[in-house]
């Protein structure tokens, strides 16, 4: 046995668990039986994003938001059925999967965020601050070819670009970007470290949305997803 196949059986351990939990909210709706399934999509979030199954993580982490407000009772139990019958149907845990889909858009909203930047320090520092702060779906790009095969794969509600990137000068990745999505209206949020004179009105004036100097602080970064995500009309 592989290790995929060894953490599919642990998946399918974990639905039973959670099917266990919410047939219980279905008689006899207490608190402790909420907590219960919040740790365990908490423990499967974490799991899931060690083993590599980065959109199961996802998931997990809204099941753990729904858990904690104690909502979609029934959601949660579809997804408890999922995560069983996927160690026979591996393809369920893929979010192209219709099951998948539904459970994602009933258990409630996120805020996509693709983050361009090839230092992968910055780019974890990120992602965690965003786990932390609510629900966001997190890609990575760590050069400027990934990030147009990304774009053109789908498309994110707001974007963070650093412009020191190896393989693409960041100004250029920049025009090509705004280029692609400026049908969607979606906004890029411009990272740097340069103290180049002008820099910041050069990369507003090509159609950034927003303007960080380095170092900046995770707090500050996620207010500007927050206020530009709210103003695109996505409300996270």
């Amino acid at each position: 046995m592989n290790m995929v196949q060894i953490f599919l059986k642990t998946v399918a351990e974990r639905g039973a668990e959670i099917a266990h939990y919410t047939t219980e909210l279905s008689r006899n709706p207490i608190p402790s039986s909420w907590q219960h399934l919040k740790r365990i999509f908490h423990s499967l979030k974490s799991s899931a994003h060690m083993a590599g199954f980065i959109d199961l993580s996802h998931l997990a982490t809204l099941a753990e938001s729904a858990a904690d407000r104690q909502i979609h009772a029934q959601t949660l139990t579809d997804f408890a059925y999922l995560l069983i019958q996927s160690a026979d149907s591996p393809d369920l845990l893929q979010p192209a999967h219709p099951r998948f889909r539904d459970i994602q858009s009933h258990l409630g909203d996120t805020t996509r965020v693709l983050i361009i930047d090839d230092d992968s320090f910055i780019t974890e520092i990120i992602r965690a601050s965003l786990d932390m702060d609510g629900i966001y779906s997190i890609t990575t790009a760590a050069s400027g070819k990934a990030a147009l095969t990304t774009l053109e794969q789908s498309v994110p509600d707001v974007i963070v670009l650093d412009l020191l990137l190896e393989d693409i000068s960041g100004i250029d990745l920049l025009t090509r970007i705004t280029e692609r999505v400026t049908r969607h209206a979606i906004p890029v949020i411009v990272l740097t470290g340069s103290d180049e004179p002008d820099l910041r009105k050069r990369v507003l004036d090509m159609g950034a949305a927003c303007f960080l100097q380095k170092p900046f602080t995770p707090s500050e970064l996620i207010a500007t997803i927050k206020q530009l995500t709210t103003r695109t009309g996505h409300v996270h």
